[in-house]
């Protein structure tokens, strides 16, 4: 195709409809962080927190399929359930989504003896310890099994000793400091 022939709007809606995809506003968003890959590649939480809301959204719903991915989930499945495109979520984990851990940023919320706590961990094991810890208090608080609870004593994830004593956590539950829907923060 000469550049005669190149159809320039076209070119432009499409770059303006991925950066959309990716959660920005449009190519100028983009085009201000850098590009998309210098947009895309968020390795402090200052640059998590400087992204669009709509960009953390899509981040964090990449984060969740390649979670579910690693899981056993179908790709497709995972995908739908985050409400991303594989594009996407390739474009904001590049490589990570083909391998079995990452080092990705993901900031979480921690159960610790202050209540959740902002925690920044760098890593999908890191995040998996954290979700485990968090499922194992949510298990001993509907049932009072507090078995699952004893493979965490002791154990820190992001700095942050995770919270294993019985007491301390019915009183956390009392106050209403663990209600939360999603570990995950925008």
């Amino acid at each position: 195709m000469s550049p005669v022939d190149r159809d320039r709007h076209a070119e432009y809606r499409a770059r303006a409809e991925r950066a959309r995809k990716l959660g920005f506003t449009g190519v100028y968003d983009v085009r201000g962080r850098g590009g998309v890959r210098a947009a895309t590649d968020v390795r402090s939480l200052d640059l998590h927190d400087a992204l669009p809301p709509a960009a953390r959204e899509a981040r964090i719903g990449s984060l969740h399929a390649v979670a579910d991915v690693r899981a056993g989930v179908p790709e497709e499945v995972a995908l739908r359930r985050a409400g991303i495109d594989e594009a996407t979520a390739r474009t904001w984990l590049r490589e990570a989504w083909d391998r079995p851990a990452d080092r990705e940023l993901r900031p979480m919320l921690a159960i610790t003896r202050d209540g959740l706590v902002p925690a920044t961990p760098r890593g999908s094991r890191a995040a998996s310890t954290i979700a485990e810890h968090a499922a194992a208090v949510g298990h001993y608080l509907r049932t009072g099994d507090a078995s699952g609870l004893a493979r965490f004593r002791g154990v820190r994830v992001a700095r942050m000793l995770l919270e294993t004593r019985t007491a301390v956590l019915d009183r956390l539950a009392a106050a209403g400091a663990l209600a939360v829907e999603d570990l995950y923060r925008g």
